[in-house]
């Protein structure tokens, strides 16, 4: 049996503003604090004598997360996202993600 999760709480800001008469802009940043739990039973089947789990947990305790990143808006309706976030700050372990969407109305 096992059981994970995270516990967050930040800010997110984001400016919204017209480049073009088309296009709309807004930029965007976040700062988070994470709580990682992690919950695994396998540690007395190892301590019974059985051979060690492949992957164990990496994300245990407190640590820090930030993102930034720009959506574009059209007339049209359509819109795009990128983006970037580093999460792990202070931890033992560091995980980058980068996202990118894409949105088109028909």
């Amino acid at each position: 049996n096992f059981a994970t999760g995270r516990a967050s709480g930040g800010l997110k800001v984001a400016y919204p503003f017209a480049w073009t008469e088309t296009v709309m802009l807004a930029p965007y940043a976040g700062v988070y604090a994470d709580y990682y739990f992690t919950k695994d039973d396998a540690a007395a089947i190892v301590a019974a004598g059985a051979l060690p789990l492949a992957s164990t947990p990496l994300l245990d305790g407190w640590s820090a997360r930030v993102e930034g990143g720009l959506a574009a808006k059209f007339a049209n309706g359509a819109a795009i996202l990128a983006g970037g976030e580093l999460g792990g700050i202070g931890g033992n372990v560091q995980i980058w993600t980068l996202r990118a969407r894409a949105r088109v109305p028909f």
